[in-house]
């Protein structure tokens, strides 16, 4: 779901596809991770920084079972900005 493009991408996908069995779950969380690289002198410099852990991000929501997540990606210049999202779900 979303748009992707080269100038602009705003998208969300399962970060697994194997849902046998697996309960829809009563909570979310997100941690986000972002990416940041230089574009105009072509020297390769790059930025990467997380807001915080998995576990930590569950256990502030109140999760204790993490059933499935997905992952959502918004880009702009394809990927001079990056942010991915990882939105986990469970009770």
């Amino acid at each position: 779901m979303g748009q992707q493009g080269m100038l602009y991408t705003n998208v969300i996908r399962p970060y697994s596809t194997d849902f046998r069995g697996v309960p829809a779950g009563s909570k979310a969380c997100r941690v986000g991770e972002y990416h940041l690289k230089e574009p105009v002198s072509g020297a390769g410099m790059t930025a990467d920084w997380t807001s915080r852990v998995i576990q930590e991000a569950a256990r502030e929501s109140g999760i204790t079972n993490l059933y499935y997540a997905d992952l959502k990606t918004f880009r702009i210049l394809d990927g001079i900005y990056q942010k991915r999202t990882l939105i986990l779900y469970g009770d």
